[in-house]
């Protein structure tokens, strides 16, 4: 027994000094500040603004949503405080009805507000008429096509907010919005129609943003024309235009248009704002308005100009781009060369 009573002994005396090294260390920790570390994210969202409202029907819906959501809607503002944030998000300049001297309290402000924009029939009108206003056969570019979308898809869904079946005017509206798509875009939808169903607005919006996703960010898209290795040297590049007929992209050109120079109508070579320039100040604006050197032409490459020669240095570009002195005097054709004339002296370009 005695043995027993010396080992119970010893483990007593063990226990007490390990329970005596454990209250030593844990009145250690005690002493030590509690710091709170947090590892979670800061979840807090910024406040949602209320977008400003500049009068124009077609901001209206997504002004009047927000600001009865956060404003009108809420019993624990003043309506001293909810016209103050009327005022704010409404431009007194262009709605006076909100500005200037004090006209009423805010139940007052707000029910005009509403009566005068909350107007179906005049905000249908403004998003029809805004399709309707999409320029006809636009350039070919990436952000063409991406503004014809945008534009299709707000307008359809501001008039489905306003319980107008929007989802069946496809017959009407897939013919009076083709032809706001570039010629090859429209042609291309139309070789990929499989069926004679009317086809959907959906589909449409759908093929025409696939397009925009394959086309490139830079400029639009100019039909490339090559010269072919014929007797007559002919490019016979065929485009549909609206009145039907085809033209060839080089005879196209000499009708007149808005001039690069002046923004006037008629050909550049006419142009007397442009024969007034300095030879660089020519080469420069040519340049700009990627016309070509050698008729002064858009639509088409000096090389693939048919054209006729400098009348004065017999180069392939146009003789109001021309640097040599002028050699020779053609009637009808050239300014008399004086003495002393220098090369950038304006002369008549050939046809």
């Amino acid at each position: 027994m005695s043995e027993h009573d010396d080992l119970l002994a010893l483990t007593e005396e063990i226990f007490n000094n390990i329970c005596i090294k454990l209250k030593r260390k844990m009145s250690a920790f005690s002493e030590l500040p509690i710091q709170e570390c947090s590892h979670a994210p800061d979840m807090r969202l910024d406040p949602v603004s209320i977008p400003s409202f500049d009068g124009q029907p077609s901001n209206w819906l997504a002004f009047n949503d927000m600001f009865e959501t956060l404003v009108h809607n809420r019993s624990d503002l003043q309506p001293t405080y909810k016209l103050g944030k009327l005022r704010q998000y409404v431009k007194a300049e262009n709605v006076p009805l909100v500005g200037g001297l004090y006209t009423g309290g805010y139940e007052e402000v707000w029910a005009e507000l509403k009566q005068r924009y909350d107007n179906p029939r005049t905000l249908s009108e403004h998003h029809v008429q805004h399709l309707l206003d999409l320029p006809t056969h636009p350039s070919e570019s990436r952000a063409t096509l991406l503004n014809f979308v945008d534009s299709v898809r707000n307008s359809f869904r501001a008039l489905e907010l306003m319980n107008v079946p929007v989802k069946q005017w496809d017959a009407i509206a897939v013919p009076l919005l083709l032809p706001k798509l570039p010629i090859v875009t429209r042609t291309e939808w139309g070789m990929s129609l499989k069926s004679n169903e009317i086809p959907k607005m959906e589909e449409v919006i759908m093929f025409v943003e696939r397009r925009a996703a394959n086309l490139p960010t830079s400029s639009p898209i100019v039909p490339h024309i090559s010269s072919g290795r014929t007797s007559s040297r002919v490019v016979k590049a065929h485009l549909t235009m609206n009145s039907g007929k085809i033209l060839n992209p080089l005879v196209a050109s000499d009708k007149a248009t808005n001039c690069p120079s002046c923004n006037e109508f008629h050909r550049i070579t006419k142009c007397q704002t442009f024969r007034n320039l300095q030879l660089d100040g020519r080469w420069d604006l040519v340049k700009q308005a990627s016309l070509c050197f050698n008729c002064l032409k858009a639509g088409h490459r000096n090389r693939d100009c048919l054209s006729g020669l400098c009348l004065n240095c017999q180069q392939k570009h146009n003789t109001l781009l021309c640097r040599r002195p002028q050699q020779r005097s053609v009637e009808g054709t050239f300014s008399r060369f004086t003495p002393g004339a220098s090369a950038t002296t304006p002369i008549v370009s050939q046809e």
